[in-house]
């Protein structure tokens, strides 16, 4: 009797899936570690979904970074959780951040009763047979009374170890409500955290965390700086919501001109950031002039109020009438990392290249390409 709840103890599907998700947890640390993920919810969220193949888009998008870029950033992972895991309501990242770590101290708690009360059972049976094996080496006879009292132990036990883990896989059942809960109560922290919320594009905050990150891993990368050329005559001539625009339709350039391979961030107000993984200064040089080429193309048409103002030939549009914009041009500067770079030593470079690119007349990359 005791070998079979024995058996059954160690086969049951809660002890199992605790396996298994043991396996699975060392699995996410150690690639958060290896890349240098912060170890929050949000992160082992997804690096769990991640090590068990459970998001196809996840497991896609990870294995992309690693394979282009040698590595995959925190910044990276956090994107990867706005879209795939979080939902659209979601509304506070200490919201969230309190309801899965209180989730999981909870399962925390449960595993270790579970763990306790299996040890526990498995020193009763050790105690048991022990006795057992010294009495039937011995001459002395247990009696009936004696023998009925220790299969009664063993049940009290096998009951114990039974109802723990009944325990923890209700728990776990709950865990499982729960994250469905939270997901339906998320806000965009996406916006809050790490995005521009305008053009959707990364921030500044993400920007700095991605080149501290790069430049601690030493690895080669070229970073380009674009400022959009005679912006604020486009706001004052057609207002800020033809600008909004402008800017959008700029952004949606960026990042068509460098998926799979490149971040875009606003940086501030009219000028963003590229940053290129494994680039060179040649080739970085030729994405920018791509981006400019294609800058260059977009078209903004809507209805304005029109203005009285007439800055570096913009026309003025007529109150009412549609408005047909294709002046719009970007200068743009480009530099390579090198060894001894800081965040700040590198954007300078490329700043400086920036203000010769407007200095020698707007609507170019520098350094030009030799």
């Amino acid at each position: 009797m005791s070998n079979n709840n024995e058996a059954k103890t160690k086969n049951s599907p809660s002890v199992d899936a605790l396996n298994k998700s043991l396996v699975s947890l060392r699995k996410a640390i150690a690639l958060m570690v290896q890349y240098k993920i912060p170890t929050t919810p949000t992160h082992y969220a997804v690096w769990y979904a991640y090590v068990t193949n459970s998001n196809s888009f996840i497991c896609e998008t990870i294995n992309t970074c690693i394979k282009n870029q040698g590595f995959c950033t925190a910044i990276t992972s956090e994107e990867l959780y706005q879209r795939y895991l979080a939902s659209p309501l979601e509304k506070s990242t200490t919201k969230v951040k309190e309801s899965l770590e209180g989730m999981v101290l909870h399962l925390t708690s449960s595993m270790n009763d579970a763990i306790s009360s299996t040890s526990k059972f498995n020193d009763s049976i050790n105690s048991h047979f022990s006795n057992l094996s010294q009495i039937t080496k011995s001459s002395t006879k247990l009696t009936l009374e004696q023998t009925l009292q220790m299969i009664e132990n063993l049940v009290n036990h096998s009951d114990e170890i039974l109802e723990s883990s009944k325990d923890f896989t209700q728990s776990l059942e709950r865990a499982q409500k729960e994250i469905a809960a939270l997901k339906k109560e998320l806000s965009i922290i996406k916006i809050q955290t790490t995005h521009d919320t305008l053009t959707g594009l990364l921030n500044r905050r993400a920007l700095d965390e991605d080149l501290a990150y790069f430049l601690n891993i030493k690895n080669n990368f070229s970073l380009i700086m674009l400022d959009l050329d005679l912006f604020k005559n486009i706001n004052d001539t057609y207002g800020h919501r033809i600008g909004d625009l402008v800017l959008k339709s700029t952004a949606k350039v960026l990042e068509e001109r460098t998926n799979g391979f490149g971040k875009v961030y606003r940086y501030g107000g009219e000028e963003m950031v590229i940053i290129l993984p494994n680039t060179t200064l040649s080739t970085a040089i030729n994405i920018a002039e791509q981006c400019r080429i294609h800058i260059e193309k977009i078209t903004i048409k809507e209805r304005v109020k029109g203005s009285n103002k007439n800055k570096n030939q913009l026309p003025i549009i007529p109150n009412g009438k549609s408005l047909t914009l294709s002046v719009i041009t970007a200068s743009l500067g480009v530099a390579e990392a090198n060894e001894n770079d800081t965040a700040e030593s590198i954007i300078d470079r490329a700043d400086n290249q920036l203000y010769l690119a407007k200095k020698l007349g707007r609507n170019r990359v520098m350094p030009i390409k030799m």
